[in-house]
């Protein structure tokens, strides 16, 4: 069932607020991997890659607060938030200032996201044999095979043979990218709000999307 624009918006915020409580975010780490580096260590019979990577497990619950933002059968898929948002402030009642934002965020995700990135692609950080993958193709392989334990499907099989590591290395990259215009999509929405362009529920931006939020709860 489709929901109406303002409750997409709406969910967007509690999503993104969600995103922004995260640990890996309120310190700012996840600004530490957006463009990862890699170094190729000599070892016994070749070489072994080492990077730096934040703990598994709170990586792992980023991915899960991130993910509805992917799913194109979601309600907040960014895309479907896009449409709300030009529907209920239109273009022309937009600042310039603001429509590029929405044109940086949205590039940022087509760029990332788009299908041109499911296969071969400039910026791709692994390679099997003669065939370069995408940081979108491994960090899909790494979400279903790694984390999740499912069938792997299409495209997604093509970088099950590629290492653990490199795996997770392009799913931290990709993950902490849309974490982070996400965000920027965040700030946009509550500066439209606070200069009434934008009408939402005083709620969305008050009532506790994290456990730490709520008052007279010990952790």
């Amino acid at each position: 069932m489709r929901i109406g624009d303002q409750e997409t918006l709406e969910r967007f915020v509690l999503r993104a607020r969600k995103i922004k409580a995260h640990s890996l975010v309120q310190s700012k780490r996840i600004y530490c991997y957006l463009n990862p580096s890699v170094r190729l260590v000599p070892s016994s019979g070749g070489y072994r890659v080492e990077f730096s990577f934040p703990d598994e497990e709170r990586f792992e619950s980023l991915v899960a607060r991130v993910r509805p933002l992917l799913l194109s059968r979601e309600s907040l898929h960014l895309p479907k938030v896009f449409k709300s948002l030009n529907k209920l402030v239109l273009p022309s009642a937009q600042t310039e200032e603001q429509k590029q934002v929405i044109t940086n965020i949205q590039d940022q995700f087509n760029s990332l996201v788009g299908e041109g990135n499911k296969g071969k692609a400039e910026g791709d950080c692994s390679s099997l044999a003669d065939e370069w993958l995408s940081d979108t193709l491994l960090a899909g392989t790494w979400l279903y095979k790694d984390l999740v334990h499912c069938d792997l499907e299409g495209e997604k099989r093509r970088g099950e043979k590629t290492p653990y590591e490199l795996r997770i290395f392009s799913a931290l990259s990709y993950y902490c990218r849309v974490a982070s215009f996400s965000l920027s999509l965040l700030d946009l929405l509550k500066e439209m709000s606070n200069s009434g362009q934008l009408i939402l529920s005083d709620s969305v931006w008050s009532e506790p999307v994290v456990l730490a939020e709520v008052q007279g709860v010990e952790q």
